[in-house]
């Protein structure tokens, strides 16, 4: 439900308080759709029919990737695109494991746990990628 008195759009559940998933204010009447590409957007509505986006949930990926996504960083804004695994098959509550674009390297995709490197792509050559794992050792994947 958004809120009347400011505009913002609080995700309530059954226990304890709202979370709120957009801070934008908005001065007039605001509205939120869900459009075909499963794309959540809140839109700022004015009188004269045209409408400006407040926030949109392609810009705050979780742990599902769906086609019109982006992983990555734009360099103007410091604005991240990249998938965070949950804690539990329950809790969306941060987990260990996030993957993204190497903020260094472009077309490099990083899985990092905990923060640590865990395994990269190599970079993509003539449309070709290939994998390799940081820790051959590791348990995670196999």
């Amino acid at each position: 439900m958004i809120d009347s008195s400011n505009g913002l759009l609080p995700h309530g559940f059954s226990k304890g308080n709202p979370i709120v998933i957009s801070s934008v204010q908005a001065t007039g009447n605001t509205s939120a759709t869900l459009e075909k590409n499963g794309n959540f957007v809140l839109y700022e509505m004015y009188s004269n029919g045209s409408k400006r986006e407040l926030w949109q949930s392609f810009d705050y990926p979780t742990d599902t990737l769906l086609p019109g996504m982006k992983l990555g960083m734009n360099f103007q804004s410091g604005h991240k695109w990249f998938l965070q695994s949950w804690i539990t098959d329950d809790s969306p509550a941060q987990g260990p494991f996030t993957l993204g674009m190497d903020p260094n390297v472009s077309n490099r995709l990083v899985i990092w746990w905990h923060g640590e490197v865990l395994w990269k792509n190599r970079l993509w050559q003539n449309g070709h990628s290939s994998s390799s794992f940081i820790n051959s050792e590791s348990d995670y994947f196999s």
